[in-house]
Order: structure tokens, then sequence, then C-alpha cells
């Protein structure tokens, strides 16, 4: 207690906020804690005990040991793992150096890194489009871009089996063909039977087929073709040939994206639950904290009712914009 003749009892409570959608772990245990969802959400994580007793306390109840004192306990310390499932209306997924970043750079203020190598992305990225920016009055869309999928992705080989489950909670798939392939039907189905063997959610969601490049004068020659052997194998008539460098389409994509979208309607509560369930069990860490508090409040976290995980500066990649938001 000392002289301010304080001991803990109306100590401040210790709270850590977190973005929407952040699952809360007991790391110990493998045991879910809770889901923060909507803003303002709280969520008590770690009790933070009684709080101790100092000189005066104990000179009051014995009124001879004016040099007794007691210390607080009953803290609770844990270590944590926080886990968000990013929610996005559009995924786009596709081989490495497809062209995703190109496109998410084109149709949205997000600056993912691109270059002409594989793999040059290494986290997910997410932008917002304004559809006013194209001359169209459909309300914004959110785009995720996970890193390039290779064959074998769903056993574990390549970067982008991290993030696949991101993407199951997207609404729309535009499944992005490097006009450059050697062979576009047999990338397009690889990368399918790896998103039906990670899960039947991925496998369901309904997709765009979009071939890139085109700006290329050899990737043009054969484009009309090539878009012709991608309906066969698709078996839909949702495939589109764009530049994302020379803006080539672009609107005509958005354009049907919004439509496809619109006819979607809401999430589907079932897909909704499978992910989560899938989420709940996932052991990816994004970041773990400790949290221990010694006065008698409580140790907790809460979501700090910021809509905005999504990036809208010209920043580049350089840290990854999930992380240093859950770490702030």
């Amino acid at each position: 207690m000392g002289k301010a003749r304080e001991a803990g009892a109306r100590g401040s409570d210790v709270v850590v906020r977190v973005p929407p959608n952040c699952l809360i772990v007991d790391r110990a245990t493998n045991t879910t804690l809770g889901k923060l969802v909507s803003h303002g959400s709280r969520l008590l994580v770690a009790e933070g005990g009684h709080g101790g007793e100092g000189n005066g306390d104990v000179w009051f109840r014995t009124k001879r040991d004016s040099k007794g004192k007691t210390p607080p306990g009953g803290t609770q310390k844990k270590w944590l793992v926080l886990s968000m499932t990013l929610v996005a209306d559009v995924g786009l997924v596709g081989v490495p150096n497809a062209g995703k970043s190109s496109l998410l750079r084109a149709v949205t203020r997000a600056r993912p890194k691109v270059a002409d190598y594989p793999f040059t992305t290494l986290i997910p990225n997410l932008g917002v489009c304004e559809m006013q920016r194209f001359g169209l009055r459909s309300r914004p869309m959110v785009w995720l871009d996970i890193p390039g999928l290779i064959e074998g992705a769903a056993a574990g080989k390549g970067l982008g089996l991290a993030f696949l489950r991101h993407t199951e909670r997207c609404r729309l798939l535009l499944h992005l063909i490097d006009g450059e392939s050697k062979d576009a039907v047999a990338e397009l189905m690889s990368i399918n039977h790896e998103l039906a063997i990670y899960s039947q959610t991925l496998r369901d969601i309904p997709q765009v087929v979009v071939l890139t490049k085109t700006d290329l004068p050899h990737v043009a020659e054969h484009a009309e073709q090539t878009v012709r052997l991608l309906k066969e194998a698709s078996g839909h008539g949702r495939v589109i040939a764009i530049s994302s460098v020379a803006q080539r389409n672009l609107k005509t994509l958005l354009s049907r994206t919004s439509s496809i979208l619109e006819q979607l309607g809401p999430p589907d509560a079932q897909a909704e639950a499978e992910a989560e369930a899938r989420a709940l069990s996932s052991r990816e860490i994004y970041a773990g904290d400790e949290v221990e508090n010694v006065d008698s409040g409580a140790g907790g976290a809460t979501d700090d009712g910021r809509s905005g995980i999504v990036p809208e500066t010209d920043e580049d990649d350089s840290s990854d914009p999930v992380r240093s938001e859950i770490e702030r």
C-alpha cells in the first residue's frame, strides 16, 4: 500500500485491441476462447486476480505489525493465439505469375509487389475496388489476392496453402490463367483440382476464368481460341480475356463480377459455418502475445471498432498489413 495507500483493488483492465473476425485461442490447451466479430465486442481472456495488502492494511488488522505485507495473487498468465480470417467479396487464385497482383493494382489502390518472376506475392493482399472509377454504379467490392498455387498445394507445397482458408470466405473467385501458359486448360484443371482437394467449400464457390496478359502480341494472337478452350474445359461461359497493364476489358470484368455477386445475394450461412469450423481447427499462428495482469482488473481482447484492415494507401507490401494490424 505504501504512502499512496494503494493495494491494486481498483486496478484498471488491460485491453488488447484486435481487428474484426479475430479468433482468440489458448495456445496451451488449444481451446478457442471466443471470436470478436461486431464492433465494440469484448471478451475476457484472463482474470486479474486479487490485489495485495500493504503495510496499512496489515497495521489496521493487527495493530502491531506495521512491516507486514502480502503479495497479490490469483493472476492468470496465458499465451494466446490471435487468428484472423479475412473476409472479401472476390478472391484471386491462380498459378504464380498469372497476373493476380497486377490485376489488384489495376482495379484498387492496393500496391502489392509486382515482378516478372514466380512467388512475388508472399502474403495476402486486400484492396477495395471503387466501381465509380470505371463508370459503374455498383457498390464497392473487397478483393483478396493470395500467393500463387502450384500442383500439390493441397498437400502443403508452395505458399498459397497457408492462406487458402481466407479464400473460403470469398463469395466469388476470379481464376487467373497466365496468357503465356503453354497449356491454359491444364493450368485451369490443375488449380481447380487443388481447390477441390483442400475443401468442398472452395470447390463450390462460383468462378470467373480470366485470361491475362493479352497486351502481349503472341498472347493476343491466340486469345480467342484460348478463351473458347477454357469455356469448354470449365463448363460455363464465364471466361474473359483482359490486360491489366493496358486496362483492356477491365470494365467488362468488373461489371460481370458485380452482376454475379448481386445474383448470389448474401453469403450462404452453411458455407460461413464450414469456413468458421476450418478456421477454428487451424493451427496457423499470425501473432501470439503474452497477457499478464497483476491488477485486480481483467485482461481482455476487444474489437476496436475500426472498419479498416483493408489497405487504402499507395504503400508497397514491405510489411504484412494483416500482421501489422494485429500487432498494433
